[in-house]
C-alpha cells in the first residue's frame, strides 16, 4: 500500500544553474527559497500522516549552503519516512562529508557521457558529477534520464553504467507531440530494451515498465501511456488533462508554500495554512484515484 502514496516533494528553492528544455518548470532564475519554518512545519506533516515518503527538490538543491541542515531537520522530524534528494550534481561535492544522516535515495538528474551535452542541459561535468555521485553517502542510488534527440544512442551506456554500479535507472521521454523524430526515438529505445526478457508493469505511485537487468540495477520506464493509466477525479477538473504528460507523481510543496500535486498548476486548495493544505491534497487523492476507468476504457 505504501506504494500508491504519492511522496510529499519539498522543493527547496525555485534557483537552477541547468537549462533543461524538459524540466517541470520547478525550478528558474527566480532566488527564492523555503524557509527553515516551512521545512520544519513539512516534515512535521509528513510524520502526522505516517507518509512514507519524502523527497527534496529544486530548483537545484545543492545551491543551497544548508542542504546538511535541511536534511538533519527533516531526518529528525520525521524519522520513520525516507528521504530522497534529486540533483544534477551541480554542487553535491560541498556536502559529502558534511551529513549528519545518509540519505535513503539518491537520484541524479544526468543527460550524457558527452562534456558538451551534459553542459548544455545541467551545465556540469558529468564525469565529475558521477565520482561524487558514487561516494555520496545513500543507502540507494538511482540515475534518472530523460531521453531525447541528442542522448538516445547512448543507451546501451547509460544501462552499462548501471549495471556496472549496481544502481537503478530511470528513464523519462522528453515527448511533446507525436513528431515522426519521437516515434523514431521511442522504437529505438524500446528495440533496445526488447534485448532484456523480464519487463513488466508496476502499478504504484506512477506507473511504469519495469526491467531487472541484474540484482543491482533495475530500470523503470515511464512513458506518458503508464502515467494515464490512474484516474484521478480531481484531474477531470484541469482543463489541460488530456495533454498532462505524468498526472500525479508527488504532492508539491513551494517555497510560497504553495501546495499542488498537480504540474499545471491548476487544481487550488481551500484551506490557508500550510499544514491543512497537505493533508487536504492527500485526502483528495486517497479519495478519487482509480484504475477501474484504464481497464474499461
Amino acid at each position: 500500500m505504501d506504494q500508491m502514496i504519492p511522496p510529499l516533494r519539498i522543493v527547496l528553492n525555485k534557483e537552477c544553474n541547468g537549462t533543461c528544455s524538459f524540466c517541470h518548470s520547478e525550478g528558474n532564475v527566480s532566488e527564492e527559497n523555503m524557509s527553515i519554518d516551512t521545512i520544519k512545519e513539512c516534515a512535521k506533516v509528513v510524520n502526522l500522516l505516517q507518509l512514507p515518503y519524502i523527497s527534496i527538490t529544486g530548483g537545484e538543491p545543492t545551491i543551497r549552503d544548508d542542504l546538511p541542515e535541511i536534511i538533519e531537520i527533516i531526518k529528525q522530524t520525521s524519522p520513520d519516512s525516507k528521504l530522497s534528494l534529486t540533483t544534477n550534481g551541480y554542487s553535491l561535492d560541498k556536502f559529502e562529508e558534511e551529513l549528519s544522516y545518509p540519505l535513503d535515495k539518491l537520484n541524479l538528474s544526468f543527460s550524457s557521457f558527452k562534456y558538451d551535452i551534459a553542459k548544455k542541459y545541467q551545465n556540469v561535468d558529468p564525469q565529475k558529477v558521477l565520482h561524487t555521485f558514487k561516494n555520496f553517502p545513500a543507502k540507494s542510488k538511482n540515475l534518472n534520464i530523460v531521453i531525447t534527440n541528442e542522448n538516445y544512442l547512448e543507451i546501451s551506456n547509460f544501462i552499462k553504467y548501471c549495471s556496472d554500479e549496481n544502481i537503478s535507472l530511470d528513464l523519462m521521454f522528453n515527448l511533446k507531440n507525436s513528431a515522426d523524430e519521437d516515434t523514431e526515438i521511442q522504437q529505438y529505445i524500446f528495440g533496445k530494451l526488447e534485448e532484456y526478457k523480464n519487463a513488466r508493469i508496476v502499478i504504484n505511485t506512477t506507473p511504469k515498465l519495469q526491467i531487472d537487468v541484474s540484482d543491482g540495477c533495475r530500470i523503470n520506464v515511464k512513458h506518458p501511456f503508464f502515467s494515464a493509466m490512474p484516474e484521478y477525479e480531481v484531474c477531470n477538473k484541469c482543463n489541460l488533462k488530456n495533454s498532462c504528460m505524468e498526472r500525479v507523481c508527488a504532492v508539491r510543496v513551494m517555497p510560497d508554500e504553495t501546495v499542488t500535486f498537480c504540474l499545471n498548476r491548476n487544481i487550488k486548495f481551500d484551506k490557508t495554512n500550510l499544514r491543512d493544505k497537505i493533508i487536504e491534497a492527500y485526502n483528495l487523492l486517497s479519495s478519487s484515484r482509480s484504475f477501474l476507468s484504464f481497464i474499461y476504457r
